[in-house]
């Protein structure tokens, strides 16, 4: 499974960045630049970690000039973090996991705990009819 969206067009990019409950981290990238190659599967990585909790996503400077502009990019790769359509987060260059771990807690969605099995009915819930049965009858009057 991809855990890393390859954004194609610029109103995917404008949803995804504008998500008011979603954080999304963007990589400016292109084709031809090696540093960004090798960021793919640091991001793959944290991509399937958060999953759920931060999108992960790229966009390639190459094929959308006006997005790079409107957004400062000068060098790449750079990572930005954004937020409700804002940008939170900024860095530029190479980044290892254990650099960028740090920034997309900070800004990550909280994680969801397992729901808890439902606890063993007693003897005596068992006793008293404590099952569906039981409730139907209830609900009926009976």
């Amino acid at each position: 499974m991809k855990y890393v969206q390859d954004l194609s067009a610029v109103a995917q990019f404008q949803a995804v960045i504008a998500d008011p409950e979603m954080p999304a981290l963007v990589d400016f990238w292109a084709d031809w630049c090696a540093p960004c190659k090798a960021m793919a599967p640091v991001l793959e990585r944290l991509g399937r970690e958060y999953d759920g909790r931060i999108v992960v996503a790229k966009l390639n400077v190459d094929e959308f000039p006006e997005i790079r502009n409107r957004h400062g990019v000068q060098s790449i790769p750079t990572l930005m973090l954004f937020k409700g359509g804002k940008p939170a987060m900024r860095l530029s260059g190479f980044q290892s996991e254990a650099a960028l771990r740090p920034y997309l807690e900070r800004h990550a969605l909280p994680e969801r705990l397992p729901e808890p099995p439902p606890a063993p009915r007693s003897q005596e819930e068992r006793a008293a009819g404590g099952g569906f049965r039981a409730g139907l009858k209830r609900l009926l009057g009976g």
